[in-house]
């Protein structure tokens, strides 16, 4: 299998086509992960796994019944958390969450906020209206912060699976399939390697050993595949409807099926700005806490239509899922982009830390603009996989792939502006590979007039040895050398093709799934009849 990858590889970077050889017309080319396909699914990104627009349900409390001025000089804290705390003591639930309006206005605040296992909606006026003012540095905490837990031990377990099963299976063997039924969500969790040290091999087909940091990579991080049942065929052999995107490894343990049974659900932000009064970045790794939303342990959330200005961190998604991040836009001020040099000059650098990170699964960032730039503009964290970035546009994108065993990330119709770091990554030097297998780069270019139109392929392999294995490259983004540098490289494919009818992979795959009106796709290797939405199965 391996070498017929390699070979694969080779024979795509050579040939041209008016069509990716990996999708086609339409998809008419698309091989399942299953058959050898190296493109996931990448059609159940965001919120409820794409199968229903972002909610906009009434608002239920008013800012204002709290006391708030909003005048941009009166310190609104105690209105912000005398509202969280009546939102917390009441019915708010995913199937009907409380919204917390935010008239116009410029409300300064001087701490964080937490929403713990609540299903609450923060609503403004529009990011030219309403303001939020964070006139003090947070340490660790964010102005939002939004937690939850989504695996809890035996209160959500429904058995353990038995043995192996092989990259892109749709059937797993269970210890005993009770209590489930098709339609059903459910979510099939494998754990790190036993010992760490090369045994995260088998991600990366052998060809590289992964994260040998032990404390940081098994550190009670867990794989997680979110998927409806598709049919139950005996008392211990269950068919999910997606396919596994990463095998069920002998030496990954515990290997476990749950229930889906989140405890935060169904909210968000939307509708305003966030505004620092931090007048200098102090640089990597220094820090003081000007951060803005974070998720964690959460399903079903999002951010819309929000301006983000002088942060350290904008948003952060942390092992969460089907989260979607739309309409952000992240900016720094002159004053914090600006380092004076010794003869006077005004040298541009760096403005925060993160733009946006993600880790968890199925996640969606789309519709993006950094006008900005981070040490790291968009991050993928530890154990992230199956996530997209679509649509977006930045002055100088970092596309940040942090070590750590990311799997399968898409980015497609993506605009890197200058590019002239577009693959700079972070993370522990004993983390592993950047990029993890099957990331996928469709349509990703650079956009500034003063951009190439090609990145120099062979001084990018040169600097990016260890990029990734099994990585995917289509479009004009890159021109490699004929002769690849190491066995990782060997295994990369490159195509060249004009993707102008064909921009954004994401949509073409969510196209081709919601043909079918149970929104499952036989093509893209899914199984069974669909059921109730994740909304619809939250309780």
């Amino acid at each position: 299998m391996l070498m017929l990858m390699l070979m694969l590889a080779g024979t795509l970077a050579a040939g041209a086509s008016p069509y990716s050889s990996m999708w086609g017309l339409n998809g008419a080319s698309y091989a399942p992960v299953k058959d050898g396909g190296r493109l996931l699914d990448w059609s159940y990104a965001g919120y409820n796994a794409g199968e229903s627009p972002l909610p906009s349900p009434p608002a239920t409390h008013e800012l204002k019944d709290f006391g708030a001025q909003g005048n941009g000089v009166a310190d609104d804290t105690l209105s912000f958390a005398h509202a969280f705390d009546a939102m917390s003591r009441g019915a708010c639930t995913p199937k009907a969450p409380c919204v917390l309006h935010i008239p116009c206005g410029r409300y300064v605040v001087k701490q964080g906020f937490r929403v713990a296992s609540r299903s609450i909606i923060l609503r403004g006026d529009g990011p030219h209206c309403t303001d939020i003012i964070v006139a003090s540095p947070l340490g660790a905490a964010s102005v939002f912060q939004f937690w939850g837990l989504i695996v809890d031990g035996d209160r959500t377990k429904l058995t353990d699976v038995v043995g192996t099963a092989p990259r892109g299976a749709n059937t797993i063997q269970v210890a005993s399939t009770s209590g489930m039924a098709a339609g059903q969500w459910v979510i099939v969790i494998m754990g790190g390697p036993e010992g760490g040290g090369d045994h995260f091999a088998p991600l990366h087909m052998g060809l590289d050993p992964g994260c040998t940091d032990v404390s940081f990579c098994n550190d009670d991080k867990s794989f997680m595949h979110f998927t409806r049942v598709a049919r139950v065929v005996d008392s211990v052999t269950l068919q999910t409807e997606r396919p596994l995107p990463w095998g069920m490894y002998a030496t990954f343990t515990p290997k476990t099926v749950h229930a889906y049974r989140p405890r935060a659900s169904n909210g968000g932000v939307e509708g305003l700005s966030i505004r620092m009064r931090s007048r200098r970045y102090l640089g990597h790794f220094r820090e003081t806490g000007y951060n803005a939303i974070k998720f964690t342990g959460v399903v079903n959330h999002f951010v819309r239509d929000v301006r983000i200005y002088d942060a350290d961190l904008g948003v952060t998604v942390s092992n969460s899922a089907f989260v979607t991040l739309r309409d952000i836009s992240l900016h720094g001020s002159a004053a914090r982009e600006c380092v004076v040099d010794a003869g006077g000059a005004c040298k541009v650098k760096e403005t925060g830390h993160h733009g946006i990170v993600a880790s968890g699964v199925d996640n969606l960032i789309t519709n993006f603009t950094f006008a900005t730039r981070f040490v790291h503009d968009i991050t993928m964290a530890k154990m992230a996989h199956n996530s997209v970035v679509s649509d977006g546009k930045a002055v100088m994108m970092a596309m940040d792939h942090h070590k750590g065993e990311n799997h399968g990330t898409l980015w497609t119709n993506v605009s890197l502006g200058t590019c002239t770091r577009p693959f700079s990554h972070g993370g522990c030097p004993a983390c592993g590979l950047a990029a993890g297998p099957y990331t996928t780069f469709w349509n990703v270019a650079c956009t500034s007039p003063s951009a190439p139109t090609a990145l120099d392929g062979h001084q990018l392999a040169q600097r990016q040895a260890r990029l990734g294995v099994f990585l995917n490259f289509v479009g004009n983004l890159t021109k490699f050398p004929a002769t690849p540098l190491n066995r990782l490289q060997e295994s990369w494919v490159q195509e060249h093709v004009d993707l102008t009818a064909a921009p954004n992979l994401h949509m073409m795959q969510a196209a081709l799934r919601f043909r079918n009106f149970r929104k499952v796709s036989t093509r893209l290797g899914g199984l069974g009849k669909g059921g109730k939405t994740l909304v619809q199965s939250s309780s």
